[in-house]
């Protein structure tokens, strides 16, 4: 039996990025919307903020549409006002991850050859040799920076459409170089509201997402759902246990080491995770004991979810209340999946392992300034480069990454799927994420 998997199906409005916080201070103006290291701003506020840098950044767009501007992914509040003031003014925003090394940066800026750049500290010396090629704003001093306005009308580019691109974010590398993505106003709407729906956020939820960058992921679906989003860099367990407790957290997430650094405190009690009903793991997946472990330690639910740059960064989530662990769950609102065959792409049975398609309004647009690349199958299926299978309940199980082709781009598609057959009978009846590391290329 073929199966394509899809769960439910959700409204997606036709609006910019910057109308999913617009909509939610209409409908709930004193809410909390961000608490930044105990510094707490009410949505009717963020969005003044927001409308107000917006105003001030829009003379630096006029003219031709879709200028780009370089912008820090830091985890601040002027992050986040500026993430959606960048947006609201039409601009594209090309994302830099502070954490990425220098070289990594300067290669993002280089290609995608920003009109002027909005970055932090720590980016800024490590892009210093740029300095003279690009003008550079301060992100934490940006509105002042701009209070004496440019002597340009204000009136900046026309207001952005669900089409227009929004955002160009660069992939992980994990196969080869990064390739830069374009994702648009519509992709990033629809991830947030499907991410909202699927991770269980309203409005008495608190997100607290505990990363080195600012993915707009977690922030996005938490303004959609009115929930209130916390930054907070703290490192250390028993610090990030704290803010659990102080800021009333329901939803956290963070990384592996950071799951294990939390599941081997000895002094962490029990009530100060009274609020909290959900962790959940961003950039790699916990093994499934680990999950287990803070299960029964903590008394949460741990889940799992998937995703790529390309899918606006999620297409999966386990059921919140419901985990299988070691699977990354069934498809997001309005996504499809299915599995097929490396060799012929034609689709596969339920259990079959192949290759991850996944089908949806948050994919990107297309790589850019690579042409040579076709991410895409008949029918608008996004080619995943991801092994795995389906279980017969929907179930997305991740094995590993298909082999990167090498330069004379032949693969020994015979070894590689005798490999895949050995990986699905050792599979068979287990639950777990495992490494294909017995992939074969010539």
């Amino acid at each position: 039996m073929i199966q394509i998997q899809r769960t439910v199906t959700i409204e997606v409005p036709e609006i910019p990025v910057s109308d999913l916080l617009h909509n939610t201070a209409m409908r709930s103006p004193e809410a909390v919307a961000v608490v930044d290291r105990s510094h707490e701003l009410s949505y009717e506020d963020l969005e003044a903020r927001v409308d107000a840098l917006s105003q001030a950044i829009r003379p630096l767009v006029t003219g031709d549409r879709w200028k780009r501007i370089g912008l820090s992914w830091t985890p601040t509040l002027d992050g986040v006002i500026t993430y959606y003031a960048v947006l609201r003014a039409g601009a594209i925003m090309v994302g830099l991850m502070p954490p990425k090394p220098g070289s990594e940066l300067i290669r993002a800026i280089e290609e995608t050859q920003p009109d002027f750049l909005i970055l932090d500290e720590a980016t800024r010396e490590k892009v210093s040799r740029l300095a003279r090629q690009f003008r550079i704003f301060d992100l934490s001093s940006l509105s002042s920076e701009l209070a004496g306005g440019t002597g340009a009308p204000r009136t900046g580019s026309a207001p952005p459409i669900s089409d227009d691109p929004a955002v160009l974010a660069f992939t992980s590398g994990t196969t080869g170089p990064s390739k830069c993505v374009r994702l648009t106003h519509r992709s990033i709407v629809a991830n947030a509201l499907m991410v909202a729906a699927g991770h269980r956020m309203n409005s008495q939820s608190v997100i607290f997402v505990n990363m080195p960058i600012m993915n707009p992921l977690h922030m996005n679906a938490a303004v959609s759902a009115g929930a209130t989003f916390v930054i907070d860099p703290a490192r250390e367990s028993r610090t990030i246990v704290d803010r659990m407790a102080r800021y009333e957290v329901t939803h956290f997430y963070g990384t592996p080491a950071l799951f294990g650094q939390l599941g081997n405190d000895p002094d962490i009690v029990l009530e100060q995770l009274e609020t909290v009903k959900y962790f959940s793991c961003g950039s790699r997946a916990l093994v499934p004991q680990l999950s287990a472990a803070l299960e029964q330690r903590f008394n949460v639910t741990v889940f799992q979810g998937y995703g790529q740059t390309e899918t606006a960064y999620h297409s999966h989530v386990d059921d919140p209340d419901n985990p299988v662990h070691g699977s990354v769950g069934r498809s997001l609102p309005n996504t499809d999946t299915r599995i097929v065959d490396v060799v012929t792409r034609n689709p596969l049975p339920i259990g079959s392992i192949g290759e991850i398609e996944l089908r949806g309004p948050q994919l990107m647009a297309r790589y850019t300034n690579r042409p040579d690349l076709e991410p895409f199958a008949k029918g608008g299926w996004f080619m995943t480069g991801d092994i795995g299978y389906l279980s017969a309940d929907g179930h997305l199980f991740v094995i590993d990454r298909l082999p990167r082709l090498p330069v004379n781009g032949k693969v020994d598609y015979k070894t590689l799927l005798a490999n895949l057959a050995t990986v699905q009978a050792t599979q068979a009846g287990k639950k777990d994420v495992i490494k294909l590391d017995t992939l074969s290329r010539k």
